[in-house]
């Protein structure tokens, strides 16, 4: 309205003046005036029939918006585009010698000074025209700012005090908050809370979502007793004690009616099939300062011994084929087996457990960041 009021004037200027310009420059020195000049005076009524139609466009009821400070803001606006305007003309005729009287010219543009109350008549009601938009007011911006499919943004604050005062204001205009932590004082931030939020969510899960947690948190729970079972046994095995013959089960080289017969064996069985003492601690280092049996040795120990059994001597006649020497060796060569085996799967049970421990994290920062990315604020404290 204002371009179009402003070209309507300017041409009704001109028709009123008709030639007056060819003349008043054919005085100055019989012909067209300096053109710099020319273009200067033209901007000049240019903008004060601008400022006119400013004035004119005030008094429209589509001006206010609505809103108390909408004409002052739309001012502000149009302000900013004339002294932007302004700047460009004073940078394209300063070469020209012209740059005072374009700062005459700029004085009128001054449309901060004028007065509302000067123009009763003006309504409310209405946008500004097309072009011209009205700034939004808090809310408006909030919403445009955390739509559906914006982020959230992010609250950080050095307290706990200064993000509950920060959060409880935004939720005036925005609910859509979330807050990290558990150390809030507010009674109006408790239900925001990201725990809370998540306590809400794990009751409303669907059947199959809680299958699927179900199932990640029993292997997490078989997972955390295969490791401590295997630490146990590692822990056994590379002692110092006397093993058992259960633990020296496993190794493929030994077997048949003499494994068998040590795999019953207890600590203290195992040691008189040793020849060892009950308390026989210095014993037993001597017979672990004996070499290790090797894989054909051992099984040619076990074929010794099944003959003896199966030739009617039984368990008992398959042990005592062996040498004692050779027993010290066997009994080597089966222990670094089992030290070697529980070391084995402890790290295959550690391996288990980290992987279940990874799924159920995993799934918990999945509804964690759901939750996060369904809010329009998020708020914690820098720590």
């Amino acid at each position: 309205e204002e371009e179009s009021g402003g070209r309507a004037a300017k041409a009704a200027r001109k028709e009123q003046d008709g030639g007056s310009s060819g003349p008043a420059a054919g005085e100055g020195g019989g012909g067209a005036g300096p053109p710099a000049l020319h273009r200067v005076e033209s901007r000049m009524l240019s903008r004060e029939e601008e400022v006119e139609a400013t004035r004119e466009t005030l008094l429209s009821p589509k001006v206010s918006g609505g809103r108390p400070d909408g004409v002052q803001s739309w001012l502000h606006h149009r302000l900013a585009r004339r002294r932007s305007a302004e700047r460009k003309a004073r940078a394209a005729v300063a070469d020209e010698a012209t740059a005072g009287a374009v700062s005459d010219a700029a004085s009128v543009s001054d449309l901060s000074e004028v007065n509302l109350s000067d123009y009763p008549d003006a309504e409310e009601g209405e946008l500004p025209d097309e072009g011209e938009v009205a700034p939004p007011s808090v809310a408006e911006s909030a919403e445009g700012l955390c739509g559906s499919d914006s982020p959230p943004i992010l609250v950080l604050c050095h307290t706990n005090h200064a993000l509950d005062q920060f959060l409880e204001g935004i939720l005036a205009f925005e609910p859509r908050v979330v807050r990290v932590g558990g150390r809030s004082q507010s009674e109006a931030l408790k239900e925001h809370n990201l725990a809370e939020r998540l306590r809400v969510r794990k009751e409303e899960r669907a059947g199959s979502r809680k299958t699927l947690l179900g199932n990640v948190h029993a292997h997490l729970k078989g997972s955390r007793e295969r490791l401590s079972a295997a630490a146990k046994q590692s822990h056994r095995t590379w002692g110092g004690g006397l093993l058992s013959g259960l633990l020296l089960r496993g190794q493929r080289s030994f077997r048949g009616a003499l494994a068998a017969a040590l795999e019953r064996l207890p600590e203290e069985g195992m040691a008189a099939w040793l020849g060892l003492p009950p308390a026989g601690e210095a014993s037993l280092e001597s017979v672990l300062a004996q070499p290790q049996m090797g894989p054909a040795a051992t099984e040619a120990c076990c074929d010794e011994a099944d003959r003896a059994a199966y030739s009617g001597g039984g368990p008992a006649a398959a042990m005592e084929s062996v040498p004692l020497v050779d027993r010290w060796a066997l009994y080597n060569s089966l222990r670094a087996g089992a030290q070697t085996r529980a070391q084995a799967e402890l790290v295959a049970a550690l391996e288990s457990y980290r992987l279940a421990a990874a799924a159920e994290q995993a799934l918990e920062e999945a509804e964690a960041l759901a939750v996060l990315r369904g809010a329009a604020v998020v708020g914690m404290t820098t720590t």
